[in-house]
């Protein structure tokens, strides 16, 4: 699969398109208005226009005179073919109308059909004739329809028969849709039609136009000879975008408005007229004829408006006057809709000030509501706009709206409408805006006049010239002709010397004549030097087909088309008729067609075919096939049969008809609409009925308390009543419970009441069902209740639960009544219950004034009760009078048994003991306690614990699959297992009722009673199905009985719940009403809990996975602690409670994560660490910073001796040598257990601040907001109490958080005139925190070049906060020059260039290049034609030419030295020197500051070639956190996090919250020298501004929020690290912040090749003398304005499927370049539909730009910035649809271009080095959006956003090679991979010195990186990770001495995968040769 680049080669077609798509010009005519005209006036208006009159009814109006027109159909200035007819309703005055009902004259013949017209009061309209079989001259149809009401004079059209008898098939190419449609039916013909792509069809060839719309073949061919009511195939040529006109003809209003919405299109407006014959409220007429093709994003204008107009009957009378429904206090957008549903139309809105109106509700309306009014009315609004009035407001933008709506939306907002001027346009519909003055957005004053420019439509001139035909071919003449609106005339033939054959000898006119449009041209071909010879055509008929054809080809004609038609006289296969006939003269090779006799005429009868249930065209096409043809077509709604689908046909299938009868089907449209019948008043069960015998299902029936409406009756609905919806569709009502019930009930007596009864009398008052009980009764039938608890008649409040006994039957030999034990004292108590075969159950203590100490004061079961042998009894037992003495439960989780009861004992408890196996607690070890350790109980309580037994042996799992579930339970059970949980699956291949699969599998190993899950066939239907009942709210017991009562099966999960009574079920999965297979499984969370939970173990897991672990088993993340280990960093070491612990649910669990090994011991240094314990922390961190050293880790404890806040332990001890700058940690005194001082959180964001509260034992209380600008928005201002107040531990703390700036606050604008441009951005920022918007460069005679001479808004100006300036710059005296292009130009040419053009040579580079001769300019900063000051420096960077094969005949130069410099000012160094940066990696240093390089390579001082590139190692700091090599940060949207990924373990090893609540991080990306971290905090709703988080990645904290533009989303970082650049999608906005000081650095506009640009992706040149900055552009936006309202993307996928919402010229987009130099946009390229992501390839050559609209990818080259290619990605591997490209990374090597398909979930990898193929297809996660690739270019990261992973893709297989779960919703839109660690360079043991070795020596070489591989070398040369000797980590080599040294030099490095190498070290060895002669020679 190879994708070639589509290169732009397109010319010839857009100049084809420009020849003929003005054509489509002729066939549209534009409505005048000729509303108010006399009637006689219009008509004439009417058909001036080009069109007809299509008749008029009566109205009588007191406003309108008598004959004129009151309103007319179509509306004025809609564009709609010639000849349309035109309707009109005309006013009869006051009087009432004199309309006619127009007769019925179909049937008669046509001058009978006269007479009836005329004598009824109308005339007789347009007369066409039509093949038919009926009589000839009998009037077949009439137009209006008969019963039409019509005023006096109104015309008839009616279709006469012309008889029966065959016709040829008319030639309509070229004609448009409606017309050629006309045509074929006036011949007697019926149509289908079929659409043509119109790429498909160019080039054009005469008569065919390629126009949309129009028609380019017939099928059968023009000219074939067909029966009457044969179906005639037109192809329709059909842009993208083309939607068909639906037909609404006949349908209710609602459903006609519904249907066409639902195609896409809008309801232009709906008029009202009389009908006798179409009910009221149905449609009449549609302004577009159904079928018709609508273009809306046709060019020029669409044919039809993508809007359509209806005419609603109002029944045999004229509209009557309806009343104005009340909108007053609605929102606008609810009166909008209130209003048109009544049928008006919406007149003007304005917005007044109101103090108790909410903004955006209406306060008034005009008509007042219930005023009586014509349908169609305008009704005008006055809407709040809220309590202030601010001073100025944003121009709205109107250009494209119609005039009547652009004027109410600028009037709305407080403006007035100023000028109104109409021009003519091509592009423009007539009737809309073409421009507006200001332009939108502009803020002006309220009241400010706009002024608008309305299109008047196409003004076509009425005289063209005659193109030049002489010369061109006869094709190409024909073109020309019609490309210029001329019509083709004669084409004759004539010899000629000197013209070429074929080619135009001369024409008439002749070129360059004026001549009105459609006039004829006639030219002459030349038929060569032969005069062209002419033949009189053969006589054929009666002739043989064969000798037929012989004859016609022997007289030198063509054949021409062959037809069939059956002849009871001329013989099978014998010619019946010849075209032209025989003895006509005719040019040589003309064409004879003649029609060919099938004998005798087949039967006159044939059978119906069968089509119900065939889809629309196959029936067509089968009853057609039987010489049948198809009748009416009606559609009809259906729930249960597919749109498309024949429901039903007539006649029936299998009756016999004669030939050609009609057969008529009704089609199905899908489920249909339906009306929402009205249920309020209606009872419950009867509004059930109701709302089910519409078609609608019941949605949630709610109760509510009402004063008016009875008891049980409906009081609302939603749904309300009338509206129209799908059928099926849910609907609900609020049922009355009557008046507000009282707040107590009285207990109903449910006493031998049936348990179902009973629950149902219990719940019926509003009381809750408590515990139920079972026991035997010799009186009571089983399943009554016995006795119940309160009992009956006591009053309770409501809610309150009713606990009762139930029946069990006689009780068996096995049953015992319960003794009576009250009063007894407790060891009596016990006697007596242990001697009737009782178990004592819970002994509780409670005081008591009555009963003594130690007695017994009441029991459960109560003494009577029969209930089974050894069932327990508990009580309660009196302490007295006073409480008793309570201890804590110690834990002794883990102890051995004899331990456990020593230490329960020894605190005054008693011990209960069970043991049970366990595969994971030592045997004698307690597995768990109740209750659990730290729980406070009496004096004597007793604690049960579980002792293990040690691990059990295990059991093989059987296989049952294929046996009956009977015979699998029995399996299953044999083994020693238990049957879990049994569902059903449908399966054509295993018989009901055997097991499909089983889980576990056979053969697995599983503890006794292990559960074993079984699937069962239900066969090959479906198996029955139920409605899972309504449990929420019941207790556990009745919510079993429910769920199992439905054969339903049950699982039950505990959860502690605050608000829910225990045993009472929270929720439940599924839902209940929904159906689900027999035997499914409901899920339910009953509230409590009976067991403490198991803690799981997650030692060893990552934290991440742990976290999830616990948290899913019910638990909390307690503290977390890293600490110094040999595991990897980021798993879990330790946790306390241990694993298998069983706890209270919702306990804390506390972890220690390793950081990873500790770094090697580091040499003595001369620093003592100071004593700092007793200090404050302040004053313990000045004393460490004194000394030379560093604060390090600050951790807190509580402690009863040292006072909160000073510290009391350290580390390193005091006294310890250190060198300068270590690390001293402190601990530091929380004060006593039980009170803490508020920590000080100001300034932090919300949510970190809220997290370091929680983290020092507070608790979060309320969140409220202030106004303050000098405090970034969302960080908190102040805490209540104070920071440093002492408070007790778990108390409530208040944030107030800043608001940002209040509304509304205006500044004055600073006068920044004469200042330069940086000096005006310092005083704007500081000023306003405003930024610089453009910057134009305009000559001045007074502002020296170079300084500001003019900014908008001026000086002196109020504005708000954020408002962006922009400024004109001065060029002096004389105007901006254009920078010439110099690009190619030696550097002497390129210099005088610039010196002409008035400029003068700035900074000079070289660098090599294998595309520009040495010597040449390869590229210029500012970019050419770039407006420049006069003498403004142009940088210029020059070719050395191609690299030569030999490094040392290259220009050499030499390494600076960039040590401890940071990498901005390192690259700066290397560029002077005419280097490069090559590879950057990170390492820890101790004594390095963050961010310096600690190490260069090559050395400094050393000569190398210029261009070379040098290496750079950059400091992460001193110890703390893991250093990782290449981790992936992944921002998680919908998580408000970023995880971390540790590609050692493929694993997330932490999130770290970014610090702003409500809003997502999307963009990101990493600073090249991978210390820091930038994200995009993009609001998740609206238009709201966003923020970038700064996050510090050696500490893992976010150090700044900086404020952006609206709805971010891009980020990008330059190579330097200096600037970041984010993509500001509602602001249209790039951001540019500087990262030394993390300050808004400008805000630019993104200018677009369209309006309203929505910017996206950013990319950065990847050269740092190219300060250019890359945009994708959208037009559509695709960010959500509110929760409820998600707004997806419309424009992705966009070719995939037919445009919903918008248009495809909406998602036109671009790519903005910009100078950040400048600070200006210098370049736009337009790209393909919807850009997302964008990369520059690494040599910064080209950019790529994926297209989300049209699958593709645009590959822009940065010299001329130029689209060269295309990649399309749907040619390959029959990709699905719809595919959405969005992300797009290009490897570091240059090798590879990812491109993630958000629609195919795939990852699209193209070779850049091969034409841009694509080698592999990767299918990923689902909806994957980001893409990054490590520095290696070996691993690629894929952000899936729909499954909350990230897969990891092998850069050299292009195999997924893990999937790793993140946060919610993954985004990392952006670079988001950072550099590779180095691995520690290798030590030598013994280390080289001056020691001298006898014979040899043995040494051992290492490195600190676990995993690494080392190479060495001992001959001189230099190790690399692929030469020298390969060892392990730690391996000792044997040294040697030769024959000729005694000194041996050992180098090593230190490499491992996915690691940077360490550097090179060496130590040198001096061996004895000759140890024995005392050292000596």
């Amino acid at each position: 699969m190879q994708a070639k680049l589509r290169f732009l080669s397109t010319a010839f077609l857009l100049l084809i398109l420009g020849l003929i798509l003005p054509t489509r010009l002729a066939f549209a005519a534009v409505v005048p208005n000729v509303v108010g005209q006399a009637q006689a006036t219009a008509i004439t208006n009417i058909t001036t226009a080009g069109l007809t009159y299509g008749g008029n009814i009566q109205q009588s109006s007191v406003s309108v005179p008598a004959g004129a027109v009151i309103s007319q159909n179509p509306a004025a200035g809609i564009n709609v073919p010639v000849l349309t007819p035109v309707s009109l309703v005309v006013s009869s005055g006051a009087a009432p109308p004199t309309n006619i009902a127009t007769p019925n004259v179909v049937g008669q013949n046509q001058g009978a059909a006269g007479t009836a017209i005329t004598t009824a009061g109308l005339i007789v309209g347009a007369v066409s004739l039509q093949v038919n079989a009926a009589p000839a001259g009998t009037v077949i149809s009439q137009s209006p329809a008969p019963g039409a009401l019509l005023g006096p004079g109104s015309p008839v059209n009616l279709v006469v028969s012309s008889g029966p008898g065959q016709v040829a098939v008319p030639d309509v190419r070229g004609n448009l849709q409606s017309t050629a449609t006309t045509t074929l039916q006036n011949a007697g013909l019926n149509v289908t039609v079929s659409n043509q792509a119109q790429a498909a069809c160019l080039p054009a060839v005469a008569p065919v136009t390629c126009i949309p719309g129009t028609v380019s073949a017939l099928n059968p061919a023009v000219g074939t000879w067909v029966d009457p009511g044969t179906f005639i195939n037109i192809s329709v040529i059909s842009p993208t975008g083309a939607v068909s006109a639906p037909n609404v003809i006949g349908l209710p209003q609602n459903i006609a408005i519904n249907t066409i919405q639902d195609g896409g299109l809008a309801v232009g407006g709906v008029t009202y007229e009389a009908n006798a014959t179409v009910p009221a409220g149905n449609v009449i007429s549609q302004s577009v004829p159904p079928g018709v093709l609508i273009f809306p994003n046709a060019s020029p204008p669409p044919l039809y408006s993508p809007s359509i107009s209806i005419v609603v009957s109002t029944g045999p009378n004229s509209p009557a006057d309806i009343p104005v429904p009340d909108v007053v206090n609605q929102t606008q957008s609810a009166a909008i809709a209130t209003i048109q549903t009544a049928g008006f139309t919406i007149g003007a809105v304005t917005q007044q000030f109101s103090a108790t109106i909410p903004a955006g509700t209406v306060i008034s309306q005009s008509p007042l509501a219930g005023v009586l009014a014509a349908p169609g009315a305008a009704v005008d609004l006055v809407v709040s706009s809220g309590t202030s009035q601010p001073t100025t407001v944003p121009v709205p933008d109107v250009v494209g709206q119609p005039q009547n709506t652009a004027i109410a939306i600028i009037q709305g907002i407080g403006l007035t409408i100023g000028t109104i001027t109409q021009q003519t346009s091509a592009t423009v519909l007539a009737g809309r805006v073409i421009s507006q003055s200001p332009v939108a957005n502009i803020g002006v004053a309220l009241g400010s006049p706009v002024d608008i420019v309305v299109s008047s439509g196409t003004a076509p001139p009425t005289n063209v010239l005659v193109p030049s035909l002489v010369g061109l071919f006869q094709n190409d003449a024909i073109t020309a002709i019609q490309g210029a609106a001329l019509t083709v005339g004669a084409i004759t033939q004539a010899a000629s010397a000197t013209v070429p054959a074929g080619q135009v000898i001369s024409q008439s006119p002749v070129a360059n004549i004026s001549v009105a449009l459609g006039s004829p041209v006639s030219f002459v071909v030349s038929s060569g030097t032969v005069p062209p010879t002419t033949v009189p055509v053969p006589n054929v008929v009666g002739l043989t087909q064969n000798a037929a054809i012989t004859a016609i080809q022997t007289a030198a004609l063509t054949v021409g088309a062959i037809t069939q038609a059956t002849s009871a006289t001329v013989p099978a296969g014998t010619v019946i008729s010849q075209n032209p006939v025989d003895g006509i003269n005719v040019v040589l090779g003309t064409p004879v067609s003649f029609v060919v006799s099938s004998g005798t005429a087949p039967p006159t009868n044939i059978p119906v075919p069968d089509v119900v249930g065939q889809p629309q065209n196959t029936a067509i096409a089968a009853i057609q096939a039987v010489a049948l043809t198809v009748g009416a077509i009606t559609p009809q709604a259906s729930a249960t049969v597919p749109a498309g689908t024949v429901i039903s046909q007539s006649p029936a299938a299998g009756i016999n008809v004669a030939l050609g009868s009609p057969v008529n089907i009704v089609v199905s449209s899908g489920p249909g609409q339906v009306a929402v019948p009205n249920v309020v008043s209606l009872t419950q069960a009867a509004a059930i009925t109701a709302i089910q015998g519409a078609g609608l299902t019941i949605g949630t029936i709610t109760q509510a308390t009402s004063a008016t409406v009875a008891a049980g009756s409906v009081i609302s609905q939603s749904p309300v009543a009338g509206i129209s919806v799908a059928l099926g569709s849910p609907v609900d009502f609020v049922v009355s419970s009557g008046t507000a019930p009282p707040t107590n009930v009285l207990v109903p007596n449910v006493v031998n009441l049936t348990q179902a009864a009973a629950i149902t009398a219990i719940q019926g008052v509003a009381l809750t069902v408590g515990t139920i009980t079972q026991a035997t009764s010799a009186t009571v039938p089983a399943g009554s209740v016995i006795s119940q608890s309160p009992v009956a008649g006591i009053s309770v409040a409501l809610g309150s639960p009713v606990s009762f006994v139930v029946s069990t039957g006689a009780a068996s030999p096995t049953n015992i009544p319960v003794p009576n034990v009250v009063n007894l004292t407790q060891a009596a108590a016990i006697a007596a219950i242990q001697g009737v075969a009782l178990t004592v159950g819970t002994i509780t203590q409670a005081t008591s004034a009555t009963v003594p100490a130690g007695s017994v004061i009441s029991q459960n079961p109560a003494a009577g009760i029969n209930v089974a042998i050894g069932s327990p009894v508990s009580f309660v037992v009196s302490t007295g009078a006073s409480l008793p003495t309570n201890v804590l439960v110690p834990n002794v989780v883990g102890q051995t048994q004899a331990a456990a009861i020593a230490a329960i004992q020894s605190v005054g408890l008693t011990v209960t003991v069970t043991t049970a196996a366990s595969f994971t607690v030592p045997a004698g070890a307690v597995i768990s306690q109740s209750p659990v350790g730290g729980i406070s109980v009496a004096l004597g309580s007793p604690v049960a614990i579980v002792v293990s037994t040690g691990s059990v042996a295990t059991i093989t799992v059987p296989n049952v699959v294929n046996l009956t579930q009977a015979a699998a339970i029995a399996a299953i059970q044999d083994a020693g297992l238990t049957v879990g949980a049994i569902t059903q699956a449908v399966s054509a291949t295993v018989p009901k009722g055997a097991v499909i699969s089983q889980t576990p599998v056979a053969g697995i190993k599983v503890a006794p009673g292990s559960a074993v899950d079984i699937v069962v066939s239900s066969g090959t239907t479906p198996p029955n199905t139920v409605l899972v009942p309504n449990v929420v709210g019941q207790t556990q017991s009745a919510a079993i009985a429910a769920i199992q009562s439905v054969g339903l099966t049950v699982t039950v999960t505990r959860q502690v719940s605050v608000t829910i009574p225990v045993d009472t079920v929270i929720s439940q999965n599924p839902v209940g009403g929904v159906s689900v297979a027999l035997g499914s499984a409901v899920a339910i969370v009953v509230s409590g809990y009976d067991e403490p939970g198991v803690v799981p173990n997650v030692v060893g897991q990552p934290q991440a996975a742990a976290k999830a672990a616990i948290e899913a088993a019910g638990f909390k993340v307690g503290s977390v602690t890293l600490a110094v280990s040999n595991t990897p960093a980021g798993l879990v070491i330790s946790q306390s409670p241990a694993g298998g612990s069983q706890v209270a649910p919702g306990s804390t669990v506390n972890l220690t994560v390793s950081s990873g090994a500790a770094p090697p011991p580091a040499p003595v240094g001369n620093i003592d660490v100071p004593d700092v314990i007793g200090l404050n922390k302040t004053a313990a961190s000045s004393v460490i910073r004194s000394a030379g050293l560093s604060v390090g880790a600050t951790t807190q404890k509580h402690d009863d001796t040292a006072p909160a806040g000073n510290v009391i332990d350290q580390s390193p001890a005091a006294g310890t040598k250190v060198f300068a700058g270590a690390l001293v940690n402190i601990t530091v005194s929380l004060g006593p257990a039980g009170v803490t001082t508020v920590p000080d959180v100001r300034g932090q964001p919300e949510a970190v601040a809220k997290s370091n509260l929680q983290n020092a034992g507070f608790v979060i209380g309320q969140t409220l907001t202030e106004p303050d600008p000098a405090m970034p928005l969302g960080n908190v201002i102040r805490t209540i109490p104070a920071a440093g107040t002492v408070a007790d531990t778990g108390a409530s703390i208040d944030l107030i958080v800043s608001a940002g700036f209040s509304q509304p606050q205006e500044v004055t604008v600073p006068n920044v005139t004469n200042q330069t441009v940086e000096n005006a951005r310092e005083i704007l920022f500081a000023t306003c925190l405003c930024g610089i918007g453009s910057i134009t460069v305009k000559s001045d005679p007074v502002i020296p070049a170079g300084l500001v001479s003019g900014q908008v808004p001026a000086a002196n100006a109020l504005i708000g906060y954020n408002t962006t300036v922009n400024l004109f710059v001065s060029s002096g005296s004389q105007a901006p020059v254009k920078n010439p292009n110099v690009v190619g130009m030696s550097l002497a040419d390129a210099s005088a260039t610039l010196v002409n053009a008035r400029l003068k040579v700035g900074f000079v580079s070289r660098q090599t290049s294998n595309t520009v001769k040495e010597g040449l300019v390869i590229s210029q900063n500012p970019l050419m034609t770039a407006l420049i000051p006069v003498g403004w420096s142009v940088n210029l960077v020059v070719s050395l030419g191609p690299i030569p094969e030999d490094p040392g005949a290259r220009p050499q130069t030499q390494v600076p030295a960039v040590i401890n410099k940071t990498l901005a000012a390192a690259t700066a160094d290397l560029i002077n020197a005419g280097l490069r940066v090559g590879f950057v990696a990170n390492q820890r240093s101790e004594t390095v500051p963050v961010g310096q390089v600690i190490r260069q390579s090559p050395q400094p001082d050393a000569t190398v070639p210029v261009s070379s590139r040098v290496n750079l190692v950059i400091s992460f700091g001193p110890y703390g956190y893991g250093l990782l090599s290449g981790p992936a940060y992944i921002t998680n949207y919908a998580g408000n996090t970023v995880s971390i990924i540790n590609p050692e373990i493929n694993g997330v090893v932490d999130n770290l919250p970014t610090g702003i609540s409500a809003n997502g991080p999307s963009g990101i990306a990493v600073h090249p020298d991978g210390t820091k971290l930038y994200v995009a905090n993009r609001p998740q709703y609206g238009r709201r501004a966003g923020s970038l988080s700064v996050i510090d990645l050696a500490e893992r904290k976010v150090i700044a929020i900086i404020p952006v533009g609206v709805a971010p989303l891009g980020v990008a970082i330059n190579s330097t690290g200096e600037r970041v650049f984010v993509a500001n999608e509602g602001s249209s906005s790039l951001s540019v912040i500087n990262t030394l000081t993390n300050q808004p650095f400008i805000d630019l506009s993104v200018p677009n090749l369209g309006a309203n640009p929505f910017p996206r992706g950013v990319a950065a040149h990847p050269n740092p003398l190219q300060p250019l900055v890359y945009v994708t552009n959208r037009t559509v936006n695709s960010y959500s304005d509110d929760a409820q309202n998600p707004y997806p993307d419309q424009c992705d996928a966009l070719v995939a499927r037919p445009p919903v919402n918008v248009n495809p010229d909406q998602c036109v987009g671009s790519l903005s370049i910009l100078d950040i130099d400048l600070k200006t946009q210098v370049g736009s390229v337009a790209v393909g539909l919807a850009p997302e992501g964008v990369a520059v390839h690494p040599d910064g050559m080209l950019v790529y730009v994926a297209n989300s609209g049209d699958r593709t990818v645009s590959v822009i080259e940065t010299v001329f910035n130029r689209v060269i290619g295309v990649i399309t990605l749907d040619e390959f591997g029959g990709a699905p649809q719809p595919l959405i490209p969005r992300g797009v990374a290009v490897s570091p090597d240059g090798n590879r271009l990812y491109v993630t398909d958000g629609g195919g979930n795939r990852l699209f990898v193209i070779d850049t080095t091969a034409n841009h193929a694509i080698v592999s297809i990767v299918p990923v996660g689902k909806k994957p959006y980001g893409v990054a690739v490590s520095p290696d270019s070996q691993r690629v990261y894929v952000a899936n956003q729909n499954d909350n992973t990230v897969s990891i893709v092998d850069g050299r297989s292009n195999a997924v090679i893990a999937t790793i779960p993140t946060g919610l919703e993954p985004w990392a839109f952006g670079q988001f991979v950072g550099p590779l660690a180095t691995v520690a360079p290798p030590t030598f043991n013994p280390p080289g010195s001056g020691t001298v070795y006898a014979l040899g020596v043995t040494v051992t070489i290492s490195s600190s990186t676990p995993g690494a591989s080392i190479r060495y070398t001992q001959d001189g040369s230099t190790p690399t990770a692929t030469t020298g000797t390969l060892i392990s980590n730690g391996q000792a080599v044997a040294l040697t001495p030769s024959a000729t040294t005694d000194k041996v030099v050992l180098k090593a490095v230190a490499f491992k995968d996915g690691w940077a190498d360490s550097e090179v070290t060496e130590a040198t060895y001096t061996l004895n040769r000759l140890p024995f002669l005392g050292g000596g020679f």
